[in-house]
């Protein structure tokens, strides 16, 4: 006990104060091929005796190749040991760098060392050649895994990352997913360019020597619902200062303003704007009210223009090149629907986020924290928060991918965050009509309705079946009718016949097995499942015990639930509703979620048993 006492408090220690400064020229923790001792008898890691791979130093060091041109380059070395089989996966490395702001990876090296005793066995990887694959909105990646790994291995490998990026160096993650021993990061030869260090979930003490370290660092322990796990990382982003002068903060706001309203300007001649003018007018010629205008203008960019599926800030076309060359990244295409927009008289005003792949805002100052645009426009006293680039998406539902909490909202003279609205639905609706004959096999027909965030994800799996036929409200619903029976889930014994109408829907997999939560739920969007199954029975066959209705909530009725069977005149009807009503559900609500969840499996696993009569 008094040994476990012991880690927790160091463990404590390193994940909320274990930053130390250290005078900006010192040298590396760990050198290329040389294991002492220590690292080469470990057979588990003493902090955290479960892990069954740790990293050993993982060490980084950016230094200036050429400022004026805003180039600046990244070496770093990181060393893991594996100490049980589990951990061989850990041999599987993936280096993901973003080449559409000038990131390349270079002078790659491995290898994997291994001790019979005391003689050492290196095998090295060759890397000079590795291939890179592309990946999206300008990413790509190489990968590679190393050779002879066994328990008690050594693996390390090292690389250059040069990139253009001077004004937001990548940020710095000192926890990983297993645990770490040392981490390290030291910004060398900037002077007399200054950065700031932003701390997330760490509190970061002031460095004029740009040296931080942190030991004996808790692995990440990954749980679903999830929307990206760097948000959750211990780290450090880095931000260039002005040269002469110390910016507050609400100046650095102001200059991110600009910048974010001059990356986002369409440049049209006067014939071109003419044109959109008058485009404006005959979208909106028939429209009534300001939402139908609304509606018509955000369904034409969608569908005359095709989003290349790059997130963007930055409009690198005129509205005409647009226009001619039907594809653009996503600034560009909401753009030009703001441009329709304003002149068909709605009100509009640009949006900034950062979308979910690409982490959580910070209500701080960071200039690269953007990386997506939408349009606010406000019509009938209402605010709809628009997107033309996703094809499944009427004018009332953003993208899942803008579902990320706070956006940056410039507006005529004045600029600052807003809360994204807590309203948008994934609904589905079942509904069936179903028979059993005298045999106890049960047959019909269901309806499944999808609505907002289900209709998309349904359409973009099933559109192109042929076999699967879909009634659409444009935009709008999905309703999909089929054949259904039950057969498996239906269990004779004896004379009974034993039921469970719901099984065939319900997916068994518990999503809440961990005692506690340290990360909040994040849906993303709300929420909404309801049953609504008619089972006619036979006279042949007598119902004797059928499900209770209950009604489960959360205290808030975060999560909420209503199981509803009776049996109606030989037709037993269930009606369940299930929903979600907050995005994001925080840790200390987990085990309130834990005990809904439970009790609400428990209800859709109760079964309808019947017997034959004689």
């Amino acid at each position: 006990m008094e040994k476990k006492l012991f880690v927790f408090f160091i463990l404590h220690l390193a994940l909320n104060t274990g930053v130390s400064l250290y005078g900006q020229i010192s040298p590396p923790p760990v050198i290329w091929g040389n294991v002492p001792k220590d690292q080469r008898e470990m057979k588990e890691y003493v902090y955290d005796t479960q892990t069954s791979a740790v990293i050993v130093c993982d060490f980084g060091i950016w230094y200036p190749v050429d400022m004026p041109a805003g180039i600046v380059r990244l070496q770093r070395h990181v060393r893991l040991k594996i100490l049980r089989e589990e951990g061989i996966s850990q041999s599987e490395i993936s280096l993901i760098y973003n080449k559409s702001e000038g990131e390349n990876i270079t002078d790659l090296k491995a290898q994997t060392i291994n001790f019979d005793g005391n003689r050492k066995k290196t095998t090295p990887l060759a890397l000079k050649f590795l291939p890179e694959k592309t990946l999206k909105n300008g990413l790509a990646e190489k990968s590679f895994v190393f050779r002879e790994v066994s328990p008690g291995s050594i693996i390390e490998y090292s690389y250059s990352l040069k990139t253009k990026s001077v004004e937001h160096l990548k940020p710095w993650y000192f926890q990983s997913e297993i645990p770490t021993i040392h981490s390290e990061i030291q910004l060398v030869g900037f002077e007399p360019y200054q950065f700031d260090a932003v701390s997330q979930r760490l509190e970061l003490p002031s460095s004029e020597e740009n040296r931080w370290i942190m030991r004996h660092i808790a692995g990440l322990k990954k749980q679903p619902f999830i929307s990206r796990w760097d948000d959750y990382r211990i780290g450090i982003h880095f931000q260039l200062q002005d040269l002469m002068t110390i910016r507050d903060e609400q100046e650095e706001w102001r200059l991110i303003t600009l910048d974010l309203q001059q990356a986002s300007i369409v440049s049209d001649d006067s014939a071109s704007q003419s044109a959109i003018y008058a485009l404006a007018q005959s979208l909106t010629r028939n429209a009534v009210t300001e939402e139908e205008k609304i509606a018509e203008i955000h369904a034409h960019v969608r569908d005359h223009v095709r989003w290349n599926g790059i997130s963007d800030i930055w409009v690198n076309q005129s509205a005409a090149g647009l226009y001619r060359s039907r594809v653009g990244n996503s600034a560009e295409i909401n753009m030009l629907m703001a441009h329709l927009l304003w002149n068909a008289g709605i009100t509009a005003y640009r949006g900034f986020v950062s979308t979910r792949d690409h982490g959580k805002p910070k209500q701080f100052p960071l200039r690269n924290q953007f990386n997506d645009l939408f349009i606010l426009a406000v019509g009938d006293g209402q605010s709809f928060i628009l997107d033309a680039t996703e094809k499944d998406l009427p004018y009332d539902l953003p993208p899942y991918r803008m579902l990320n909490e706070m956006a940056w909202i410039i507006r005529d003279t004045t600029a600052g965050w807003s809360k994204i609205p807590d309203r948008f639905y994934k609904e589905t609706i079942i509904m069936g009509q179903l028979e059993m004959d005298s045999t106890g096999k049960i047959s019909g027909e269901i309806e499944e309705i999808y609505k907002g965030y289900a209709a998309q994800d349904f359409g973009r799996k099933n559109r192109e079946k042929p076999e699967i036929k879909i009634q659409e409200t444009p935009g709008k619903t999905l309703s999909v009718h089929h054949p259904f029976s039950l057969e498996k889930e239906v269990h004779v014994e004896d004379k009974m016949l034993i039921v469970n109408l719901l099984s065939k829907y319900h997916d068994a997999d518990y999503p809440f097995e961990t005692e506690s939560r340290v990360y909040p739920l994040d849906f993303g969007y709300l929420i909404r499942e309801r049953y609504i199954l008619n089972l006619r029975i036979p006279n042949n066959y007598q119902v004797i015990r059928m499900p209770v209705s209950a009604r489960i909530s959360m205290e808030g009725r975060e999560m909420f639930f209503e199981y509803l069977c009776e049996n109606r005149s030989g037709v037993i009807q269930i009606r369940t509703t299930f929903e979600i009503s907050k995005s994001i559900i925080y840790p200390e609500s987990f085990s309130a979620v834990k005990d809904f969840y439970g009790k609400m499996l428990s209800r859709i696993e109760e079964e309808i048993v019947l017997i034959r009569k004689e």
